[in-house]
């Protein structure tokens, strides 16, 4: 799961709680959670600190980025991505706790 996002946009922050229950609630071997801001790393580490993310945040020029990440024009955007690299579903806009474990349970 790939999910651009920014500390600043309030539906990003309003994500993140049921980002925090995804990973509680599937191991790192079932799920990897990834969060990419093109905020400076500093700024994410203590917003990450401060919000008790736990689940992987990073820094990066979404425009150095291969597409059709690259191509991501609002935030939060999520790919849904299966273990072979393929991503099954992009959704922009705020994905639920629920509708987040509705997707991933179809595409297993």
């Amino acid at each position: 799961m790939l999910v651009f996002w920014a500390t600043w946009c309030p539906a990003c922050n309003a994500e993140i709680p049921h980002l925090i229950e995804l990973r509680k609630t599937l191991g790192r071997d079932k799920l990897a959670i990834l969060a990419i801001s093109n905020e400076p790393p500093d700024l994410l580490k203590k917003f990450a600190a401060a919000r008790k993310i736990n689940y992987a945040v990073a820094s990066a020029d979404v425009s150095t980025l291969p597409p059709p990440f690259a191509d991501v024009s609002s935030i939060p955007t999520t790919f849904f991505i299966d273990h072979k690299g393929v991503i099954k579903l992009a959704a922009e806009g705020l994905v639920s706790l629920e509708e987040t474990k509705a997707i991933i349970k179809a595409e297993q």
